[in-house]
């Protein structure tokens, strides 16, 4: 195949990261003389004071500074013990109906609220999003212009999931131009249906399943990563394996976009990543890990503002400990998007408290104490027409009058599930590094600052140990 021009009029697109060489974490010089770190649990080590903290800057300012908290150093009695989690359901039955509400709704539709000001999913193009479409596309060459026009909810998508950058028209024009180039480049238009070696490769290589939907419509996606077959995975070109992920990432959008009858127009997923059965050496090897950072800029990219929720089930205790040190240092918005749930198989409180993450019992797997028997990707991605009879339906909606209520986008606070926030209660902040697609690679780099945490302590334990000997 010939190499393409950049699509860019201004700025060409970077190249995808290379396969061998990155794949393992950068390491800062380790600091001469530093205290031990004197806990004996992760635990106690995030309950310690301020004080004993300076080793995160110490240690990991590559991470920290790509987090956008090199030079933060919080307030440790400001903040919260726990990252808050909104039961998506809760809010249509917590408070008793007035007496206005005996009127059942006409046409109600159940909407998606907005999440930290950002414009609700079922809304269309706001004016300044449009001013910023068409800046952009005045940036772009024909190519690239043509393609996103041919995909308004995507050029929507990544408009508003870098609503929070500097120079937003420019910044937002260079990311469209990124994701044309590398759609164009893998035929995107051409992926669906799979078929052959890309179909196989969804089966029995990378399965993913999709259990339901949640109490708004968003697809819940079950990641199982003890049942990727890295051995093959890995073997094949990095290439190869983004634009199939792409391919994968692309059917659960045609899914998303079928009407949803009742219910207002989503976008985003949420995704219930179970760790249970993957090997901790495998995850750690140094292609993994490349694969990871190459995956991870991608779909911050290509799929700005997709995300509705990570879940993490049956992580290792130590990776939950570590997470509890991290999240601290993180932003509302970051920690809203990413939960660690304990909820292993048969234990009789594990889907109470999947559904308080946001995974409804319907669209929680059977093998986790729901109702849901997940239906493989792959045979959705090999359906011309799409599967969406295949796809289980959301749990029953709540009444006609609750519902209108909800809908109706007044200020009744019981209208609104618990930390969602209107758009005067949480103006746009520039520059903070949270801004939307961004947030994707924020969790990812989170997450290795959370592994880092934990083999710094191990060590620091393992010598703190050694001289009191």
């Amino acid at each position: 195949m010939q190499a393409r021009q950049p699509v860019a009029k201004a700025v060409s697109a970077a190249p995808l990261p290379s396969w061998r060489g990155s794949g393992s974490m950068s390491k800062s010089p380790r600091s001469p003389v530093r205290p031990p770190i004197k806990a004996r649990t992760l635990s106690e080590l995030g309950d310690a004071d301020e004080a004993s903290y300076p080793f995160l800057q110490e240690s990991f300012p590559a991470t920290l500074g790509a987090l956008g908290l090199e030079h933060r150093r919080p307030s440790f009695s400001a903040w919260s013990d726990a990252v808050g989690q909104h039961d998506v359901l809760g809010s249509f039955t917590d408070d008793e109906p007035s007496d206005d509400d005996d009127e059942p709704a006409t046409n109600a539709r159940l909407v998606a609220p907005s999440k930290f000001g950002r414009p609700a999913e079922d809304s269309g193009w706001q004016p300044e999003e449009r001013a910023v479409r068409d800046a952009a596309l005045a940036r772009l060459d024909a190519g690239a212009a043509a393609h996103l026009r041919a995909n308004d909810l995507l050029f929507l998508r990544l408009v508003r999931g870098f609503r929070l950058l500097e120079d937003r028209a420019a910044a937002t024009a260079d990311m469209c131009a990124w994701v044309a180039d590398r759609r164009l480049v893998w035929d995107a238009a051409r992926l669906l249906p799979a078929v052959g070696d890309d179909l196989r490769f969804h089966e029995a290589v990378w399965p993913t399943w999709v259990a339901g939907r949640d109490g708004f419509g968003h697809l819940v996606v079950l990641e199982r990563l003890g049942c990727i077959d890295f051995d093959a995975l890995l073997k094949l070109p990095l290439d190869l394996i983004l634009r199939r992920r792409v391919q994968a990432l692309d059917g659960l959008q045609r899914e998303l976009a079928r009407p949803l009858e009742g219910y207002g127009r989503v976008y985003k997923c949420v995704f219930l990543v179970d760790v249970a059965g993957a090997s901790f050496g495998t995850l750690m090897r140094s292609e993994t890990t490349a694969l990871a950072k190459a995956y991870a800029r991608l779909t911050e990219r290509m799929y700005a503002d997709a995300v509705w929720k990570n879940v993490v089930v049956n992580a290792p205790a130590v990776a939950r400990g570590a997470w509890r040190v991290v999240e601290r240092l993180l932003d509302d918005e970051t920690k809203d998007l990413i939960s660690f749930v304990h909820a292993p198989p048969g234990a009789a409180d594990t889907p109470g408290k999947l559904r308080a993450a946001g995974v409804p019992r319907a669209a929680c797997p059977v093998y986790l104490g729901g109702a849901a028997n997940p239906v493989l990707l792959a045979d959705l991605l090999a359906r011309g027409d799409g599967g969406a009879d295949l796809v289980p339906p959301p749990e029953p909606r709540p009444d006609a009058a609750r519902l209108r209520r909800f809908s109706s986008h007044d200020d009744d606070e019981r209208s609104r599930p618990p930390g969602f926030r209107d758009d005067d209660e949480a103006p746009p902040r520039r520059g903070d590094g949270a801004a939307g697609g961004l947030l994707n690679i924020k969790v990812v780099l989170a997450l290795f600052l959370a592994f880092d945490v934990f083999v710094f302590w191990y060590k620091s334990r393992k010598r703190w140990q050694a001289d009191e000997l």
